[in-house]
């Protein structure tokens, strides 16, 4: 199970899987292993205690607010006050991640697979309780974990044990694509090819670990930290990709260029036209008038 500590207030969230509930307190004053802490403990109940706690994450705009996800698919968002869910509904049969947005206080995104066996990514408002505002599937194994980028409300990634790190842009609208993915299992359509409906959310997906995404963080612009079972790669995506002024001042430098090169060539060919006309020295002379031989 995941806890996160409050970023504002230094209260701590640990999950528990024997009552369904968690149990808060102070940071600074929590001590392991002492059986009369000088705190008290604040728990509040939400989950079954049958399917454990998988993640807990405090709201950067709200000291007492939290959201937590069970295995058995609910998603709860809390106010430390009440001791009791804000919000409960389960839209997967299994949840699997849960976060905050950094930058929007009312969204948050959590992860799972729902009742059609899809792994689902669900952006949520906590203003509409009916229903999530976007939902991406693109994963094709259990989702592990989530991040927000820290510099755009509008920037997700996921991992998965698919291998996968994928950057989504959640304010694109649009149908999915036909594109070609490359599975990584081998080579060839056969090997490891296939293809797939891709989202119009989807920027970009990273595919250089070896196996199933462990974890994953977001840094300030698009760099990121991913790790799986045996390494941590630190990486970030072309400026082609994520910056849109980018592509378009490259495409203008890639017109420029293509212009010149275009005029440069029909110059050249223009001046070996010119080349290859006869000089007037060469041009038909009069003929030589012959001697009179006596």
């Amino acid at each position: 199970a995941n806890a996160h500590s409050s970023p504002n207030n230094g209260y701590n969230a640990n999950s528990s899987s024997r009552n369904g509930g968690f149990e808060i307190a102070p940071v600074h004053t929590f001590r392991i292993n002492n059986p009369n802490p000088e705190c008290e403990f604040d728990t509040v109940l939400g989950h079954t205690s049958t399917s454990p706690v998988v993640q807990v994450e405090w709201s950067t705009f709200n000291d007492t607010a939290f959201l937590s996800v069970s295995e058995n698919g609910l998603v709860c968002t809390w106010d430390k006050r009440t001791h009791k869910p804000c919000t409960v509904h389960r839209p997967y049969q299994r949840a699997t991640s849960g976060r905050y947005s950094p930058l929007n206080e009312f969204l948050f995104a959590s992860g799972g697979y729902d009742d059609q066996g899809q792994h689902v990514i669900n952006i949520e408002d906590s203003r509409k309780r009916s229903c999530p505002i976007r939902k991406l599937v693109w994963h094709t194994a259990q989702i592990t974990d989530l991040s927000w980028s820290p510099s755009n409300q509008h920037i997700l990634s996921s991992g998965a044990l698919d291998r996968r790190v994928a950057v989504w842009d959640i304010s694109k609208q649009g149908k999915a694509i036909r594109s070609h993915i490359d599975s990584g299992s081998g080579s060839g359509r056969d090997q490891g090819e296939h293809f797939q409906h891709v989202p119009d959310a989807l920027m970009f997906v990273h595919g250089g670990h070896q196996s199933g995404l462990v974890g994953l963080d977001f840094r300030h612009g698009f760099q990121m930290a991913t790790t799986d079972a045996c390494r941590i790669i630190i990486w970030e995506p072309s400026e082609f990709i994520t910056n849109p002024n980018a592509k378009r001042e490259i495409k203008k430098t890639l017109n420029k260029s293509q212009k010149k090169r275009s005029s440069n060539s029909q110059k050249k060919r223009v001046n070996t036209s010119r080349s290859h006309k006869p000089s007037t020295s060469a041009q038909k002379r009069p003929p030589l008038k012959k001697q009179r031989m006596d």
